[in-house]
């Protein structure tokens, strides 16, 4: 009977990354509000109530495949962040190149963001659930830099969570115009910038 539950279980868990993975895909190719719940059934290879036994609508699905996506890059840049060396300017340097590495790689995850940005824009309701998911990775740059300007080797009039805001509005503008015209900007260019950002912050360089 366990054996059973465990079964019925593991099957359950196996669809719902399906859906999710098709969904993915649907809401990068159609946008949110041009993908229907059957795109995203067919695209799995799945009947509705399949998508239904696992998501109450297709709003739900959406933000289930959002707080996916945020967790994931976030877990991501942490990786990355952790395994690089030196100073804080030197990790952010790999981090964000590694960003836009990744974005050449791999644009759709960056059109399915815009997909959630639209939707938030759009609608008060995702408009709540998606601040609260889209701080993740603002909130823990912020906190990055905060550390730094406690410990004196930053300084700067702006909060740190002013300066993480400039950063990740930095990105989003070169990934757009990355995606609307591949190969346009320089894999090291928001790590450059971003690299002479904190080098103006440097209490040295403020003398």
């Amino acid at each position: 009977m366990t054996q059973h539950r465990q079964s019925r279980a593991e099957k359950a868990a196996r669809t719902r990354a399906d859906l999710l993975d098709a969904a993915a895909r649907v809401f990068a190719r159609k946008g949110y509000s041009g993908a229907s719940v059957g795109d995203i059934a067919e695209e799995a290879g799945y009947t509705h109530g399949a998508v239904y036994s696992q998501f109450r609508n297709k709003q739900d699905l959406f933000f289930a495949l959002y707080e996916q996506t945020t967790t994931k890059r976030a877990e991501a840049l942490a990786q990355v962040f952790l395994a690089a060396e030196g100073t804080l300017r030197e990790r952010m340097k790999v981090v964000t190149d590694w960003s836009m590495v990744d974005l050449k790689a791999n644009p759709d995850w960056f059109l399915l963001h815009m997909e959630f940005l639209f939707a938030a824009a759009r609608d008060p309701e995702v408009r709540a659930r998606f601040s609260e998911g889209g701080r993740t990775i603002r909130n823990m740059m912020g906190a990055l830099i905060q550390h730094e300007v406690d410990s004196g080797t930053l300084k700067s009039d702006m909060t740190a969570t002013d300066m993480a805001m400039g950063m990740n509005g930095l990105f989003l503008g070169l990934a757009l115009q990355e995606v609307i015209e591949p190969g346009v900007v320089r894999a090291g260019l928001y790590g450059d910038i971003v690299s002479l950002i904190m080098d103006a912050m440097s209490p040295d360089a403020q003398g």
